[in-house]
């Protein structure tokens, strides 16, 4: 899970407590013109609260600082306000008012004032405001974003808009009509707007029917939306998180990002792909006019297929996970293989490493060892090929499972870090065309024949 920057909780907890029980709030809970009556005598009391406000499936909560460094959290069954802020000395605080919704609200559009925009409010305490901060800053947004300005795509625009903007424009519409119903339901959005702002996302929606390159229809919604935001005196914070996007501008970066995902995929399915990998993979495959080598037990099969309809079903595949949400699977796969093509391929090359890239380093010299066995050695046998391939998997489950610690820990930062500074100091000795000048005995040593199917582990087919 990607660090919020609260550091040690219970650390932070305490120090809440010593703030509260200076400010007398600890009496705040006994009074029952504030709600429930609970028995906090002691600072063992308040702190059980704290944690049981934190963990309550009922407790909503919203990132006050886009770090993550501070979180405002409300329970009204208990009208308990609560405030983590790891920043400040005294660590936040938790405290009753008489209409603490009101205040939580207050402070959510305070916030939002802050920030230029609506922060999402997310419900059932700590954890799930913990994993939507991951989410919202995970290598996808990144991804996203980059791909987003003006990417160039293979293909004629006019053919390419139409299916794919109304699947972009419905989904987007989908996700805007949401969030102005959450802003509706946190009390920053007039409730009669919900009507009119949905005519104004059927008419976005409307416009991918047609011919979205149009300008035509790009200024109506514009305006329809521009007289909407003035009628209801939509705060300048939402404006922006609501407006529709330009279709075209939102399609030509869809494509880009579905095509730079597509591209990066190995070309061969691995037995700990995840699931959704496995499927786009699968969805993509083409090997016309070759067959399985009868003589290699770990060869895949080959289907051949028509181009158009080897595009249909990738296509269909693609927009199936990205609906379901699954795309995230393939997004944290893509990130973990591009983190270990950067890597050495040895210790010995990496004389500068930090400690948290030793043991990435050593399970990929471990494969690329085996499989330079396999393809640059002597013609194993097939009892050879399997033995040689399980100790591949086995050294790719030890990488994987270091990978998994240091994404916990947050130790992931110094080795990307330190793969980003591998990349420039590459691109300081290379030639004018970017690539560096290898011998191929050197090439066969760290890749091996370029005839046989790899992916970016660098090991064959799996068994099967």
């Amino acid at each position: 899970m990607a660090d919020a920057k609260l550091g040690n909780l219970d650390q932070l907890v305490d120090r809440i407590v010593q703030h509260s029980k200076e400010r007398n709030h600890f009496s705040d809970f006994r009074k029952e013109r504030l709600g429930p009556v609970i028995d906090i005598q002691s600072e063992s009391d308040f702190k059980r609260h704290i944690y049981d406000t934190l963990n309550a499936p009922e407790t909503k909560g919203f990132i006050a600082k886009e770090n993550g460094s501070k979180m405002y959290f409300y329970n009204e069954r208990t009208n308990t306000f609560l405030v983590l802020d790891a920043e400040a000395g005294h660590g936040g605080t938790m405290f009753r008012r008489k209409n603490g919704e009101a205040y939580f609200i207050k402070q959510l559009k305070e916030t939002s004032e802050l920030q230029g925009k609506a922060p999402k409010v997310i419900h059932g305490g700590l954890e799930p405001l913990m994993k939507h901060f991951a989410k919202t800053t995970s290598a996808w947004a990144k991804v996203g974003r980059f791909f987003g300005k003006g990417a160039q795509f293979l293909g004629d625009l006019s053919k390419i808009l139409g299916p794919v903007g109304i699947a972009a424009a419905g989904a987007e519409a989908y996700r805007l009509l949401d969030k102005a119903k959450e802003s509706i339901e946190n009390g920053l959005l007039d409730k009669d707007a919900l009507l009119a702002y949905e005519g104004v996302l059927a008419l976005h929606t409307a416009q991918a029917t047609a011919d979205p390159t149009l300008l035509g229809g790009e200024v109506a919604v514009q305006l329809a939306y521009n007289e909407w935001v003035e009628k209801y005196a939509v705060p300048e914070y939402l404006i922006k998180e609501l407006e529709p996007s330009s279709l075209v501008e939102m399609v030509t970066g869809e494509i880009a990002l579905r095509k730079h995902t597509l591209n990066s995929l190995p070309s061969i399915i691995e037995p700990d792909m995840p699931e959704p990998v496995q499927r786009l993979i699968h969805a993509q495959t083409q090997y016309a006019g070759l067959s399985p080598d009868d003589d290699d037990p770990l060869a895949p099969s080959f289907v051949t297929i028509s181009p158009e309809e080897l595009e249909a079903q990738v296509n269909a595949q693609y927009f199936a996970l990205q609906e379901s949400g699954e795309i995230e699977a393939v997004t944290a796969y893509l990130e973990k293989e591009a983190l270990f093509e950067a890597l050495p391929v040895k210790t010995a090359d990496a004389p500068d490493m930090p400690p948290e890239a030793e043991a990435l380093i050593a399970a990929k010299a471990v494969m690329h060892k085996l499989r330079a066995e396999r393809f640059g050695g002597p013609e194993q046998n097939p009892a050879e090929k399997i033995d040689n391939q399980q100790r591949i998997n086995a050294a790719k489950d030890f990488f994987n499972a270091r990978y998994e610690e240091l994404a916990e820990s947050g130790g992931l930062d110094a080795v990307r870090a330190y793969t980003q500074e591998l990349e420039r100091q590459k691109a300081e000795h290379t030639g004018p065309d970017h690539r560096s000048v290898i011998s191929s005995e050197q090439k066969l040593a760290e890749t091996g024949p370029e005839t046989k199917p790899q992916n970016i582990y660098g090991y064959g087919a799996p068994v099967v």
